[in-house]
């Protein structure tokens, strides 16, 4: 009796083993499935369609954090920056987004707006626009059409880039390297220079 009775805590014990082995291997394939699919997704971006300076901009048509409807073309005659970032309230982006609030004075007085774009709900921006104080318009991209058309499309969140457009609705430049600690500073120096070409031109 004993023995039978240790013999069937043996089997359960072996069962629970086996279950935690398939579940461990679902759990790898399941990263590796999703690493692929980036590194798909990513090399598709880089191909011939990718965007690049001197191309128009893709227009679109979206919903902001207020369920208002936006379009690019609303901002025709002002320089535009659309950054896409992965996810709101995560630590990196929101200091991201508060470097520009730090600096958005400058962004009006050089004719700038700025656009945050992600797959976040209005509601979900909204609130996050609200706990820090962030002046500038967000997007909600929630069926991921405007990061496709910008080569940023994601699987889960789009990738991280900012797009900086002129008034004529040109693309000036795609930044993918981004130092979150001097974004905001950099884009302003981007427009800035362009400006100056532009004067002497």
């Amino acid at each position: 009796m004993i023995a039978s009775k240790y013999w069937k805590i043996f089997l359960d014990l072996k069962e629970k083993i086996k279950m935690s082995r398939k579940m461990i291997y679902k759990i790898v394939v399941l990263i590796l499935l999703i690493m692929v699919a980036l590194v798909y997704s990513k090399n598709k971006d880089n191909g011939t369609n990718a965007l690049k300076t001197t191309d128009i901009a893709p227009l679109f048509i979206s919903i902001d954090h207020n369920d208002n409807e936006i379009k690019l073309s609303d901002y025709l005659g002002k320089y535009v920056v659309i950054y896409f970032f992965p996810k709101a309230f995560t630590p990196g982006w929101t200091k991201q987004a508060c470097g520009f609030r730090d600096k958005y004075d400058i962004y009006i007085d050089n004719n700038i707006v700025v656009l945050g774009i992600s797959y976040d709900s209005p509601k979900k921006l909204r609130k996050f626009r609200e706990k820090h104080r962030l002046p500038f318009t967000f997007i909600s991209d929630y069926d991921k059409s405007i990061s496709k058309k910008y080569n940023s499309g994601g699987i889960l969140f789009p990738s991280r880039k900012t797009i900086i457009i002129d008034p004529k609705g040109t693309i000036i430049e795609i930044v993918e390297n981004i130092n979150i600690d001097s974004h905001s500073t950099d884009i302003i120096n981007i427009v800035l220079n362009h400006q100056k070409l532009e004067d002497i031109n």
